[in-house]
């Protein structure tokens, strides 16, 4: 037998996995009876032609050796496919190591622990926050009755803030390390389809089984969680890690250890501010900061797709636009959900934030997504590490305090936004967030730079989108939490550059945004550190 990988396959929306083995067939002239097997690789949306939109395939097939088909020479259509497994990383003495310690359980904590768990180290996990049963009480409570607990929200607790941010998979260039998560996903309870699809979700409804099933995995092998229990202090000797201090309710305690893998999450405050009082090299780095416009979602499938709009294929429909001005600003969409929610998103009091979710179906009313606008160090007004980071929180709190300090978030029609005018009242869109929403115009509690930006951009995106500019869309704020304001500089194999046996990954160490690539980077991470131990 042999595998051929043909990369450009294009069907028509309503075509079965039937339909691919004769495409295939003739593409490489043979007939459907040699084609042994055939694996699907990717799978996405044509739509240069708006009069004929497609799916687009990478396959895989596997024919007899013996097939009448000849591969004379390997272009770009036809190609021997390269592996993408993932090959893990195995100890090759097993002496007996201290336990890692791994301080938070969002993807990149969770995939490092789970890494860990399956070389023998049976590590101990730490989340500020609580399991996710639990955790969803906390967040009903905030949304449905404004009572926050700070250390268990949509930010911190089991998964980390991407358990409530949709369950979106921005894969990229594939390479072994996501597919192991992928594949991990899909053992846990993901729909397989998330192997191939171009933009896999999985969504916040099913997220929760799969994080408790991935948790029972880890435990199988050795691992431990504590959950709402936070790391206070970080105990050294000589720059090396000998161990962390760690408070469960007034409880506090002693883990020894000569590993610690902080992966905190890009809204880890308290983490960041005890990292620069301890002299641990960090920077500031640009982010985004922005509101979150919502759509009718059957409006977004008519303008995105046309004539195509009701094909159940290809809906609900997404956009990615991003637009570049001449103050030298980008104003991009972030976290588009399709058929989603605005969600409060604070995780400290007196503070407004919002973000956005689907569940699996994507069935909900409107279509939502963030509006970004670039931010740098020169916006900062300061040159402190954590500058990015109290950009963030003034915003927040002003946003909060212009609410009538309650944690209800402005709403503003998007005609009244581009006139700089209050909104009285909704047309044909209502707003999901919860608690509750209040008229507020932007400029508030954004910085002007941010609100006429937004104006800019409004205009040109609606030229690469049609319709984009809808009088009813409402915009919701401010978005803040996009990525993290910090890096925590770290070397080749993901250890702080002064100080040794600590380890940064995930989107708190400011090196990845979004599920998959945080996840990665916690894989990569316990890799590098299993190789470190190796001879």
């Amino acid at each position: 037998m042999k595998t051929l990988r043909i990369s450009s396959l294009i069907t028509n929306l309503d075509a079965d996995k039937h339909e691919l083995y004769e495409k295939a067939a003739k593409r490489l002239n043979i007939s459907t009876e040699e084609i042994l097997g055939l694996t699907i690789i990717k799978k996405s949306i044509d739509d240069k032609s708006m009069d004929n939109i497609c799916f687009k395939y990478i396959i895989d097939v596997t024919i007899a050796s013996d097939s009448t088909y000849m591969l004379k020479h390997i272009d770009k259509d036809i190609s021997f496919p390269k592996t993408i497994e993932y090959t893990p990383t195995i100890l090759k003495h097993k002496k007996k190591h201290k336990r890692p310690v791994v301080v938070g359980s969002g993807p990149a904590g969770l995939f490092c622990a789970l890494t860990l768990s399956y070389a023998g180290l049976r590590p101990i996990i730490i989340e500020k926050g609580m399991e996710i049963t639990q955790r969803d009480f906390h967040v009903k409570q905030f949304t449905e009755k404004s009572i926050l607990n700070e250390d268990s929200n949509i930010q911190f607790g089991e998964g980390g803030a991407g358990t409530y941010s949709d369950g979106k998979l921005k894969v990229g260039m594939m390479t072994p390390v996501k597919y192991k998560v992928l594949n991990e996903f899909v053992r846990s309870g993901a729909e397989p389809d998330i192997l191939y699809l171009s933009k896999p979700h999985i969504g916040t409804d099913r997220l929760k089984n799969i994080l408790i099933n991935l948790r029972k995995q880890i435990l199988s092998l050795g691992g431990e969680y504590r959950f709402n229990t936070s790391m206070n202090e970080i105990l050294f000797k000589d720059n090396q890690v000998l161990g962390i201090m760690v408070k469960n309710q007034d409880k506090i305690s002693k883990i020894i250890t000569d590993t610690v893998i902080l992966a905190t999450g890009h809204s880890a405050r308290t983490t960041f501010s005890y990292l620069y009082s301890i002299g641990i090299p960090m920077k500031s780095k640009p982010f985004g900061i922005g509101l979150r416009i919502e759509h009718p979602q059957a409006y977004i499938n008519k303008i995105r797709y046309k004539n195509f709009h009701e094909n159940p294929n290809i809906i609900p429909a997404d956009y990615h636009l991003v637009t570049h001005l001449s103050s030298s600003r980008s104003v991009y969409s972030f976290c588009m959900c399709p058929g989603g929610y605005v969600i409060p998103a604070t995780s400290e009091e007196g503070c407004v934030v919002t973000n956005g979710m689907s569940m699996h179906s994507r069935s909900g009313v409107n279509a939502n997504s963030a509006l970004l606008v670039s931010v740098t160090e020169s916006d900062f007004k300061s040159c402190h590490p954590l500058a990015g980071m109290e950009l963030q929180r003034k915003i927040e709190m002003l946003a909060y305090n212009a609410a009538g300090r309650t944690y209800c978030a402005g709403v503003q029609r998007l005609e009244d936004f581009m006139m700089d005018r209050n909104s009285s009242k909704f047309n044909d869109v209502l707003p999901t967030y919860r608690p509750s929403t209040v008229f507020l115009k932007s400029d508030e509690y954004l910085p002007h730079y941010i609100t006429d930006s937004i104006r800019m951009a409004i205009n040109d995106m609606d030229q690469w989108l049609e319709g984009f500019y809808y009088p009813d869309a409402l915009l919701t704020g401010p978005e803040t939490r996009s990525t993290s304001p910090v890096v925590l500089l770290r070397d080749n194999n993901m250890q702080c550059i002064s100080r040794k046996g600590l380890f940064f990954c995930g989107e708190g160490s400011g090196y990845t945004g979004g599920i998959l690539s945080s996840a990665a980077d916690g894989v990569n991470c316990a890799d590098s550190i299993l190789n470190m131990m190796n001879p």
